[in-house]
């Protein structure tokens, strides 16, 4: 029997090797193909493995560390300690695993990678979906990418689609994967992913969009943020709100396919609106501050590249400035919202324009802007700062970086300067009735120069005042016969400058009453030399103190000599007008409002030409603030817009919010007087009355030119209004009189008028002028 088998077994064997044999000589290329298959699939195999070795190799040369280390930048402090922010590049709060609610990490996993606990970094059956649809496409349309890819991706900057990167990301996650444990990589995706609006991880996009700390997010927010991570600008809640439910409602039904939540919580929870906060309202961080800190440390530390994990001290107080923000922004809204503002407000787009801000646009805003600046008197540290309205718009720090026409805020620097040259003093006598603007040129070299600086429509000429006087009124005209007769544009220019009002000054008359641009914070720490009898501080600075994470000091701000501008007696003089602002100048309005105040203050309104700049700069004995508040592009903010109507609200309420405010210094001068307010005489006791120190040689010239003042104390006066002296002629100047002309350079008008729409019919020669 076996043997029966055995010899059937051979005759089949020779058949099929006969038959195999006839089939090959027949088909000799079928042999030629499988030998070269068999060879090019060795080849194959041997280049693969060579090119899977190269990348694992490449993966291999990777610092790790990277996936942890976050981009942080350097904590800022405020004076108290209290933490202002961090000073990065991207906008990012850091927060722990444990912080981050159990729903949120269930929406990141049905979104982003259902199978993240059950892979080793990569997953077969994601790429071989995500290379159907490529191979559909005809090029990468999906990645197929896991949490663990995505982090490779971002934390070594892998960029472009192609098969480079995506093998180079393969072999990095499965390191991250051997070195990292799934919560370790879960944390810092969280706290690396991009999530639109300049938002960098869950904890700024918490806090941006919902105001909220990540721990307090409930479902719906936490599937709107991770709806972000495949789009941040097409689901932006702020650009496309119907994008982001939709978005988020795809995301809250994966979570139902994946049992993470029930069926009709999904249903009750896909028919909420938008749950983020509108972006008008969005939280930000204090950026125009932490930029000016940031430029401000780079500028100390010269060979540092980067300001990253430091301390950085400052003069700031978090509170005021948090105070101050939300002042500015009320105060704009209000002015916006006035009957004749005819300009775009951010709060309400027109038809064919959206309100939200271009991110990353430093062009001019079209919004009506404001700028504020605090200063210490003693130390001119910077105490609080206020830019602009919204740094994702424009990051134009209009603090620091905007030069502007101060107006008549410059008025006190110019009698200062008259002060200074010994020809003028508080009581000389000024002439204060229309003159030809032949004499300053402003706006045009016709007409009669305008009265914008009295903050009044009421074109009233008070004739002779004294120049303390005309100071606390604000009197353009006035002011102008003073330089005219006793200054000149150059020495008016280098008082400013000493002063720290470092510019342009053109040289011809209009430099008197404020054409030359300064910006705000100069202007305020200028200011200071009148609380501080005459001393100048230095550059204002923010940073008092750099240190290094572990406490090295790198950095204390030195103690600073100040610098003498002007004589006490001069600072005296000049803050004497200041501080009759509130009872009898542009600011009387607010006299009820600053009687509440427990400090004494002082300052000086500041409207430019054509009504483009708004200021209002003042102090107490402790610190100094303005206010500037206008166009990107010098434009007129509405008719008649004044700096006691738009900056002066903003100062006072600052006012109420100061700390520890103190008395002005006693000021060591000459004994005091009773003069005039008015006139600049021996005050009668009909008089308002105003004490000055007087040297011997002044005292000596008010007794000799009149024992007691003229008006008030003539025989039979009564006090019944604020008069100053008779009625005077109005100044009559024909042709012959010579026209101001630049010193060195010429200047061409652009348009015959004197103050925009000429509200007080200065080129009217059949207007009544009233001089009281």
């Amino acid at each position: 029997m076996v043997g029966s088998v055995g010899e059937r077994t051979g005759k089949f064997m020779k058949g099929a090797g006969s038959w195999a044999g006839k089939f090959c000589a027949k088909h000799p290329w079928l042999i030629r193909f499988g030998v070269a298959f068999v060879v090019l699939a060795l080849i194959a195999a041997i280049v693969g493995v060579a090119i899977l070795s190269g990348y694992y190799r490449k993966a291999a040369n990777y610092d790790l560390s990277s996936v942890s280390a976050l981009e942080v930048g350097s904590l800022a402090l405020d004076r108290n300690g209290n933490q202002i922010g961090r000073i990065s590049l991207q906008d990012r709060l850091l927060v722990d695993l444990e912080q981050v609610p159990q729903h949120l990490i269930e929406a990141l996993l049905a979104t982003e990678d259902s199978r993240f606990r059950r892979h080793n970094g990569f997953d077969l059956k994601g790429i071989a979906r995500a290379a159907v649809q490529n191979v559909k496409a005809g090029t990468i349309r999906q990645g197929g990418s896991t949490i663990t890819q995505q982090l490779a991706r971002h934390a070594f900057s892998l960029r472009g689609r192609t098969f480079d990167r995506k093998l180079t990301e393969l072999f990095l996650a499965r390191r991250i994967e051997a070195s990292f444990t799934k919560d370790e990589i879960l944390e810092s995706y969280l706290n690396r992913i991009y999530l639109g609006s300049g938002y960098w991880g869950v904890g700024a996009a918490a806090r941006g969009y919902f105001d909220k700390d990540v721990k307090d997010l409930d479902v719906t927010e936490s599937a709107t943020l991770c709806a972000l991570i495949k789009s941040p600008n097409r689901f932006s809640p702020y650009k496309d709100p119907q994008a982001s439910v939709e978005a988020r409602n795809r995301t809250l039904k994966r979570m139902a396919d994946l049992g993470y939540i029930e069926e009709s919580e999904r249903i009750a929870l896909s028919g909420k609106p938008s749950v983020a906060l509108p972006e008008s309202d969005r939280v930000e961080r204090p950026r125009y501050l932490l930029t000016k800190i940031r430029e401000e440390a780079l500028s100390i530390l010269h060979d540092r590249q980067q300001v990253n994990d430091l301390v950085i001290e400052t003069s700031v107080d978090f509170a005021l400035q948090d105070k101050t923000i939300d002042i500015v922004d009320r105060a704009l809204r209000l002015i916006e919202s006035r009957e004749g503002y005819s300009h775009p407000v951010p709060w309400a787009p027109t038809e064919n324009e959206s309100s939200g801000p271009k991110v990353g646009d430093d062009s001019a805003s079209p919004f009506l802007q404001a700028a504020v600046a605090v200063v210490e008197n003693e130390t001119g540290q910077v105490v609080a700062a206020v830019g602009g309205r919204n740094f994702r718009e424009s990051q134009f720090n209009r603090a620091w970086d905007a030069k502007r026409a101060p107006g008549s805020a410059f008025l006190p620097f110019l009698y200062a300067a008259a002060y200074e040259s010994g020809k003028v003093s508080p009581i000389t006598t000024l002439l204060d009735a229309p003159i030809d603007n032949r004499r300053i040129m402003i706006g045009g070299e016709e007409g009669v120069l305008g009265e914008w600086s009295t903050e009044s429509t009421d074109e009233t000429y008070l004739g002779n005042i004294s120049a303390v006087y005309a100071l606390t009124k604000s009197k353009n005209s006035a002011a102008a016969r003073m330089a005219l007769e006793n200054l000149t544009p150059t020495s008016v220019a280098e008082f400013a400058g000493e002063a720290g009002l470092d510019g342009e000054y053109p040289e011809f008359p209009s430099t008197y009453l404020g054409t030359a641009p300064v910006n705000l914070i100069d202007l305020v720490r200028a200011y200071t030399a009148f609380p501080n009898q005459g001393k100048a501080v230095e550059k204002s600075r923010l940073i008092t103190r750099i240190t290094t994470g572990d406490g090295r000091v790198l950095y204390e701000k030195p103690r600073f000599t100040p610098r003498t501008i002007c004589s006490p007696l001069t600072a005296k003089w000049v803050h004497e007008s200041l501080k009759a602002t509130f009872s009898d100048g542009t600011a009387t309005p607010w006299s009820s409002e600053i009687s509440r105040l427990k400090a004494e203050v002082a300052g000086k309104s500041g409207t430019s030409y054509e009504f483009k700049d708004n200021w209002f700069i003042g102090y107490n004995g402790r610190y100094t603030w303005g206010v500037w508040i206008g166009f990107d592009r010098p434009t007129t903010i509405y008719p008649h817009a004044f700096g006691s109507d738009t900056a002066l609200p903003i100062w006072m309420e600052i006012a109420e919010h100061l700390d520890e405010p103190i008395g002005f210094q006693p000021l060591h001068t000459p004994s005091s007087h009773p003069i005039c307010y008015h006139t600049g005489c021996i005050a009668s006791e009909h008089c308002r009355t105003i004490e000055l120190p007087l040297t011997s040689d002044e005292w000596k010239l008010v007794r000799d030119e009149a024992a007691v003042c003229p008006v008030h104390g003539k025989p039979g006066y009564r006090m019944t209004s604020r008069k100053t002296a008779d009625p005077v002629e109005s100044e009559t100047e024909t042709t012959d009189i010579p026209r101001a002309r630049p010193l060195g350079r010429s200047v061409t008008p652009r348009v015959p008028v004197v103050a925009g729409d000429d509200p007080w019919e200065a080129l009217n020669p059949n207007r009544e002028i009233k001089i009281e």
